[in-house]
């Protein structure tokens, strides 16, 4: 039996039926392009400042939950209609490429987020270290900041988020629909760089584009290498767990600040 390569001719993580499945995958990029530009892009647009996040120290339980939970829940509110009544006869677990996950590869996950934790680290590292040699001062990421100074309930929201929410439903929209809907129209390592780009660039935190768009190439290929979307699932929840971890040791004074990521 051979192993899948990642070439054009790469077999996709697909129902069997890929005429039927197409129908809910294009109703399905529309809306994730729609909801993204609407709570990410649009906002950058007319404030073209980072003045409508509110101070880290001062974010309310209510202004923090908006901040995580509201666009995951419209995106899921939307999408699982489209997945039930769009393309009916194929099965929910098949849209959704949870089908063909087995043991080893989420070992291999696993494996694989603490390796990928360790290697973005340095490039952030490196990345930081030619920015100040070139004299460039990027904001910092919101996320430390948070786990900083927020309330020990709202770091607990803000770690839930982070490790179960963010993964299921960035690997949803960028492994399984972004992804999948580009690579109908381009080669198959096109469709990963756009992917990537387009992961790093959503993150809003260009000091670590570099490192993002290697750990979104990471997750891409483990998505095509298994057939499956549990697998990046599992390695995006466990790099995110590392970073939690990392700021919760910085939060109860156990590592300096500099010892995270």
């Amino acid at each position: 039996m051979s192993k899948p390569s990642i070439t054009d001719n790469t077999e996709q993580p697909a129902p069997p039926s890929k005429a039927t499945s197409r129908h809910w995958l294009h109703y399905s990029f529309i809306v994730v392009m729609i909801i993204n530009f609407t709570a990410y892009i649009l906002p950058r647009l007319l404030t073209k400042t980072a003045s409508s996040i509110p101070d880290p120290g001062s974010i309310t339980t209510f202004q923090l939950f908006a901040m995580l939970f509201v666009a995951p829940i419209i995106l899921w509110a939307t999408l699982l209609p489209l997945a039930i009544f769009v393309d009916p006869q194929v099965k929910l677990s098949e849209k959704f490429a949870l089908t063909n996950h087995h043991l080893p590869h989420l070992l291999i996950a696993l494996t694989a987020g603490i390796i990928f934790y360790i290697i973005c680290s340095i490039i952030n590292l490196i990345s930081q270290a030619v920015m100040t040699a070139l004299h460039i001062t990027l904001p910092e990421p919101l996320l430390p900041q948070l786990a900083a100074q927020c309330s020990n309930s709202n770091f607990i929201m803000l770690s839930f988020a982070v490790i179960v929410v963010a993964p299921i439903t960035e690997e949803l929209i960028f492994r399984r629909i972004i992804f999948s809907w580009i690579k109908q129209y381009l080669s198959t390592w096109q469709a990963i760089i756009i992917t990537s780009a387009l992961f790093a660039a959503v993150h809003d935190t260009m000091a670590m584009f570099a490192a993002l768009f290697l750990l979104a190439i990471g997750f891409q290929l483990l998505y095509i290498r298994c057939r499956s979307l549990l697998p990046s699932i599992v390695m995006h929840a466990c790099f995110n767990s590392i970073t939690i971890i990392l700021l919760l040791l910085i939060r109860l004074a156990i590592i300096p600040e500099t010892g995270a990521a």
